[in-house]
């Protein structure tokens, strides 16, 4: 059965109370070099094989911009989840929760390595956006 992403969430550990209210929760995948194994007897094409090791590749989720989430003396403010009295935040774990599957759900530590906001426009709500890298392959469970 397929599903609409509608009524999925993101969730960080419990060193933030930062929970706006996502429009969009990137996916993520994995990656792996393609290691060239040609040598100068080589004809027609070149020859590969995979790398040793797959790369977890980050995601990026959107949220609409409520001006209290700027505010530092706000406990849902992103700053709390960007520093930690005010060095970088460590790790913390991430849950993405998937919609109508009662509790599937991807989670493993995790940490923020970008977030920004879009372009101011004219008529047009204000997105920001976070990108979030895994440390590991999440743990999924149905």
């Amino acid at each position: 059965m397929a599903l609409s992403g509608h009524g999925s969430t993101l969730g960080f550990g419990t060193t933030t109370t930062f929970s706006p209210g996502y429009t969009s929760i990137g996916g993520w995948g994995l990656s792996r070099e393609s290691l060239d194994t040609s040598t100068l007897a080589t004809t027609g094409a070149r020859t590969k094989i995979g790398g040793d090791l797959y790369d977890i590749e980050p995601f990026t989720s959107s949220y609409f911009l409520d001006p209290d989430t700027l505010a530092t003396t706000e406990a849902n403010a992103i700053d709390d989840l960007l520093f930690d009295s005010g060095a970088v935040s460590a790790s913390e774990t991430v849950t993405i929760t998937f919609p109508n599957s009662g509790a599937a759900t991807a989670a493993g530590a995790a940490h923020v390595t970008g977030w920004n906001i879009e372009d101011l426009v004219t008529d047009k709500l204000i997105v920001c956006s976070i990108t979030t890298q895994f440390n590991d392959w999440p743990t999924i469970a149905e």
